[in-house]
């Protein structure tokens, strides 16, 4: 078992020497809530109860031995306004992420040439992740407020107690030795190897056979009688209060709710990462080179490009160093100006890192067949799995997009991370119709997913339900709230959140099918959304600072439930001109209804094709003087932020001169 909770200190290069965080080596037999699950939700719901409850007792068991592989790399303002208030400033993030600056948006027509072009962005940045690297980030900084982390620690859904006063949650050690660490420099780690525990699921003793038969169903959900329990070997830990953060394992939630597959359209998904080649113009796109996530949208669903920066080939330790030397400069409130860029810190820790693009494909499940993307001869020939298949079929249906992907810009990166090259994800939408219950509550993946428009896994379901949770938490632990009203508030909250959501990943994969639908439904959107900028959901202590989205916005429940019905449809049926002029209709109805809280929205600053008024300007290709500027490096082609007056690359330290290109 990793255990980062107590790790040497170590002195480089004269620097300043990361601090020795001394805490309890073991897991403690008590803890005030236990978050099964150290993903990127469960991280932030610990840090955020922290700061709303110091004195409470935290600790997160993760049964992975180090921050795994996800995907899921783009961000929203929700995210950086979380972050640099509660980790590190974007000055400081910019060091081990890569800059983005809004969404574009190419909707392609049936036959793959006409372009509906949209943008959002213009007033300030968030960055692209990797995941590893950014949970890596999230529990050092959570061990550094008093949470204890865990790595090589499985809870044991089956025999652990979730509802009892006091929660047993059973646990066994699953570390093995990582791969990818290849160090010699072992003693920087701490490695708490426990005698392993029996795990009753692997062992064919007559007592736990007797143990299984004698659990009932109701029991097998998390309540097992004490005079039972007194026999498990596996270790145990009591808290008051446990949170299901453990994805789609679901360890809490699967045991008292089942999966609710969303009715008509799903999601398929099919990814890979490449490198890119910025000396290798795309003309077919216009502005495919800034810095934002492009989408490049179809009938069938849409495409996502994310440039961001890897570290996989990093051994963990050199990047714990690295991490814990910019949160000992962040805490001396070091300017950031005064920072090293990134390739010095690398040198400086041993790291390696690289750009790289994630390039995806999210479809609507119906059309996941050789029908809607046939295999060509050529794909027949080459010795593709059915996977990468697929991937290449939609890739090559529509011209611009086959331009762009095949172009010499681009080149697949093989075995990239877990040593595969390509990836899929099958109906992904879902939710859980329980995620909590008394004395506990499921967050993120483990209560519900939609789709990956928008980022929602991240942005605006996860953060928001994390903050939220911690913030129930922290009343309940302070006896301003008991279980049941954490129950009902939490329920309620999920229940009106999750059916918008919906709503709003059908805004677009039926948007899709017209450029007409496309341009008027993602305008008004933009306008019903306008108003969350920088707002927080409500005055109630339990919403406090909680990011408004519009998810929870009744004026974008009403647009969404009220234009989805109009736009719905097969991907493979063409709208008719009735049908578009409804849709446009119901479009100009809802921006003059919200005429007077727009009025000081500055559009135009924050699209390239829209006046302020949230008109349409086919002759304006540019956003309003007032936006954002981003310039890219001339000697590494990295995007950097105007604003932060940097006279250098924060990737590579070249001076801005005036042959780098202004966007």
């Amino acid at each position: 078992m990793i255990n980062l909770n107590n790790y040497p200190q170590r002195e480089l290069n004269g620097a300043t020497p990361t601090k020795l965080r001394s805490m309890a080596v073991g897991v403690p037999a008590k803890a005030d809530v236990v978050v099964a699950g150290a993903g990127i939700n469960g991280l932030f719901y610990a840090i955020r109860l922290k700061s709303v409850n110091p004195s409470a007792s935290i600790v997160v068991l993760e049964r992975s031995d180090s921050p795994t592989y996800k995907v899921g790399e783009s961000t929203l303002n929700t995210f950086m306004q979380f972050v640099s208030k509660n980790v590190l400033s974007p000055q400081y993030l910019l060091r081990l992420f890569t800059l983005k600056e809004g969404l574009d948006f190419v909707l392609l027509d049936r036959n793959g040439i006409d372009i509906e072009y949209h943008d959002a962005g213009g007033l300030t940045h968030t960055v692209q992740l990797e995941r590893q690297m950014s949970e890596l980030l999230l529990t050092l900084k959570a061990q550094r407020l008093g949470i204890k982390v865990f790595y090589g620690v499985t809870v044991d859904g089956n025999f652990s107690d979730f509802l009892g006063a006091g929660k047993k949650i059973f646990y066994s050690n699953s570390f093995h030795e990582p791969a990818n660490i290849t160090n010699p420099e072992r003693s920087r780690f701490s490695l708490n190897l426990r005698e392993r525990p029996i795990n009753l699921r692997f062992t064919k003793t007559a007592f736990t056979e007797k143990l299984k038969s004698l659990m009932s169903p109701k029991r097998s959900m998390g309540s097992i009688d004490e005079k039972l329990q007194q026999n498990i070997q596996n270790p145990l830990i009591t808290s008051k209060f446990v949170v299901d953060a453990s994805g789609l394992r679901k360890i809490i939630s699967s045991k008292h709710s089942v999966v609710q597959r969303f009715e008509g359209t799903n999601i398929n998904a099919y990814w890979c990462y490449m490198t890119e080649d910025f000396n290798v113009p795309i003309n077919s796109v216009r502005n495919w080179d800034y810095a934002a996530t492009n989408h490049i949208c179809f009938a069938e669903g849409w495409s996502w490009w994310i440039r961001m920066l890897s570290w996989r080939h990093t051994p963990i330790p050199n990047k714990i160093d690295m991490i814990n030397y910019l949160l000992d400069l962040y805490e001396a409130e070091v300017p950031a100006d005064q920072l090293p860029c990134t390739a010095e810190l690398a040198a400086q820790f041993g790291c390696t890192f690289e750009p790289i693009t994630s390039v995806g494909f999210a479809i609507r499940d119906e059309t996941d067949n050789d029908v809607d993307f046939p295999v060509d001869s050529a794909l027949q020939e080459k010795q593709y799995g059915p996977d990468e298949r697929r991937f290449w079929a939609i890739a090559n249906k529509y011209k611009i997009l086959r331009d762009v992907i095949n172009s010499p810009r681009y080149s697949v990166i093989p075995k990239s991370y877990d040593s595969k090259s390509y990836w899929v994800f099958k109906k992904i939408s879902f939710f859980q119709k329980e995620a909590c219950g008394n004395g506990w509550l499921a967050l993120g993946n483990a209560a519900v997913f939609t789709s990956p428009i928008f980022s929602p896994g991240i942005n605006f379901i996860g953060l928001p339900m994390s903050i939220f949770a911690a913030n129930l938490t922290g009343m309940l632990l302070n006896g301003e709230l008991t279980e049941k009203d954490v129950e009902t508030k939490f329920t309620a909250f999920v229940q009106n959140m999750a059916p918008v959501a919906r709503l709003h990943d059908l805004l677009f994969y039926f948007g899709y099918r017209n450029l007409m639908f496309f341009r008027w439904m993602l305008t008004t959107y933009m306008a019903t959304a306008a108003s969350t900028f920088n707002k927080m959901a409500s005055d109630l202590p339990e919403m406090k600072d909680v990011p408004l989205t519009p998810f929870m916005m009744p004026e974008f429940a009403k647009f969404a439930s009220g234009l989805v019905p109009l736009m719905q449809g097969s991907s493979r049926d063409v709208p008719s001109a009735a049908e578009v002029a409804k849709v446009i209709e119901f479009c100009k109805a809802t921006l003059a209804d919200l005429k007077d809280l727009l009025a000081k929205v500055p559009f135009g600053m924050l699209s390239r094709h829209y006046n302020n008024d949230f008109t349409f300007n086919p002759n304006k290709l540019q956003r309003l003087e007032g936006c954002v500027d981003i310039w890219r490096c001339a000697a590494c082609h990295n995007a950097n932020f105007g604003p932060y007056k940097m006279h250098e690359c924060v990737r590579c330290g070249h001076a801005k001169k005036a042959d780098n290109v202004e966007e």
